[in-house]
């Protein structure tokens, strides 16, 4: 898929469920997964006692609204 178009339905999954480094797969996959879809869909057991998850949450906020307004 490209950066344009959003990921194939359940790419999450095959990249945490296969083989190989499937660790590292699968977080690259669950990163694109929330940058197209947020926590859209995300049971909220799955990172709500996240460490820093406020402060991560806040920070993607900052670099969101920048990225709009066209501020590095």
């Amino acid at each position: 898929y490209s950066l344009t178009s959003p990921p194939p339905p359940n790419n999450e999954k095959r990249g945490m469920l296969n083989g190989g480094d499937s660790d590292s797969i699968g977080t690259i996959a669950g990163a694109c997964y929330g940058a197209w879809y947020g926590f859209e869909g995300v049971p909220p057991c799955n990172y709500k006692d996240m460490e820093y998850c406020q402060r991560l949450k806040k920070l993607g906020r900052v670099l969101f609204d920048r990225m709009v307004e066209g501020n590095p």
